[in-house]
């Protein structure tokens, strides 16, 4: 029935093979949105939020790249960006969509973005926030991965130590290739070896 809740259903090894598709489903029903217009058809669409979407490709492709090196990865890494005040107020919160931890201390950063690199004519506000990274978690190296062909665009941040990577992934390209460029991606950020932090870019 149209508004009613969606039916709860537990996984079981019965109905194990369908799980994925109830999966689907759920997602499915849970985005749908009516399609206002003239006529007497109605029409239910399908909405994706593709921001996310990229988000969670890239952080799971980079977590799979980055699991036989030193370390740990985390998505949605928490930080505070100010020191406390002794008062109670709030401090401000962020989270960094993967960083790569090694003996308790973030070494990398990466943020994706789903949209085309600051080459393309974008503001500033992406090198701020990476910058903001950096300084809370005292990492050297921020990468900011776009949906975008190019090249690899590297920033030195004036009066820091502070390097801003624009890292492009062409989303008209295979699967494959696009696992293949972020395992090239997590390969120059994160060594194999557990020395070498922070790594300078070969470009």
């Amino acid at each position: 029935m149209r508004g009613a809740p969606l039916p709860t259903w537990d996984e079981s090894r019965a109905n194990a093979h369908y799980g994925p598709v109830l999966r689907l489903a759920e997602i499915v029903l849970r985005n749908m949105s009516a399609e206002a217009g003239l006529g007497r058809q109605r029409v239910a669409s399908f909405v994706v939020n593709m921001a996310t979407v990229f988000e969670d490709f890239v952080s799971v492709a980079l977590r799979e790249a980055l699991s036989g090196v030193p370390g740990r990865t985390e998505g949605q890494y928490e930080c505070l960006l100010d020191e406390p005040d002794g008062t109670r107020r709030p401090r401000v919160r962020m989270f960094a969509d993967v960083v790569h931890v090694v003996d308790g201390k973030p070494v990398a950063m990466f943020d994706a973005k789903y949209k085309a690199s600051s080459w393309s004519g974008y503001p500033n506000a992406d090198q701020y926030q990476m910058l903001a990274y950096c300084t809370a978690l005292g990492v050297r190296w921020a990468w900011l991965v776009y949906a975008d062909a190019g090249p690899v665009r590297v920033r030195k941040v004036q009066n820091v130590n502070v390097e801003i990577a624009e890292f492009p992934l062409d989303l008209s390209r295979e699967p494959k290739e696009l696992l293949a460029d972020l395992a090239k991606l997590a390969g120059m950020a994160v060594p194999s070896q557990g020395s070498g932090y922070p790594y300078r870019l070969p470009v």
